[in-house]
């Protein structure tokens, strides 16, 4: 019995697998199973459509557990303070209520802005006035420097004038005790011999 010799369509219906790894190892390998645009929206939509469904069965577990658990009427009642809640706040909701709202709005916007304006305004003129303030007194510690230095000059030149004032009085009065001392002796001889001759 001769043996299977594979003809050429049988090989042509075998299926053979891909090389993960390309050939060329410095082309980049090319993806499995690609999805076209239209694949991907169907997929996004039956994942949403489940999380649809499992959100849905999820309130109507929870709806059934509170249904079970307090009665039909006191969730109609809750539902009915709803519902006028609701209504009152749309009646309400009219163009002054929106008017007012809105005046409400920018005041706090407006107040919280000035606040901020305030606060730099402030920060800057303290900081403007310490600034001032650092420059006088700079300016008033070189004016008591010089004033100083001025002021010592002139108790220097006075000091001196003193000195030679002292120095003179002494003078003075050394001469004045030498002419009392000479008055004296003129008295005398006046007296010894000038009223004697006579």
């Amino acid at each position: 019995m001769p043996a299977f010799l594979p003809t050429p369509s049988h090989s042509a219906q075998v299926p053979r697998p891909l090389p993960l790894t390309p050939a060329n190892p410095s082309l980049p390998p090319l993806p499995q199973g690609s999805l076209t645009q239209e694949e991907l929206m169907v997929s996004m939509v039956t994942g949403l459509a489940s999380l649809t469904s499992r959100t849905s069965m999820g309130i109507l577990v929870v709806g059934g557990v509170v249904w079970k658990a307090v009665g039909w009427r006191l969730i109609a009642l809750s539902l009915g303070l709803y519902g006028l809640l609701y209504i009152y706040e749309r009646l309400t909701w009219t163009t002054k209520a929106k008017e007012r709202a809105f005046k409400r709005q920018f005041v706090e916007y407006a107040s919280e802005k000035l606040q901020l304006i305030v606060s730099y305004t402030g920060s800057n003129c303290s900081h403007q006035v310490q600034q001032e303030l650092a420059g006088t007194f700079v300016q008033l510690c070189q004016q008591v420097d010089v004033t100083r230095e001025d002021l010592e000059k002139e108790i220097a030149a006075l000091n001196q004038k003193i000195e030679i004032l002292d120095s003179l009085q002494g003078k003075a009065k050394l001469l004045r005790n030498k002419a009392g001392w000479l008055d004296s002796e003129l008295n005398m001889f006046i007296h010894q011999y000038l009223q004697q001759s006579r």
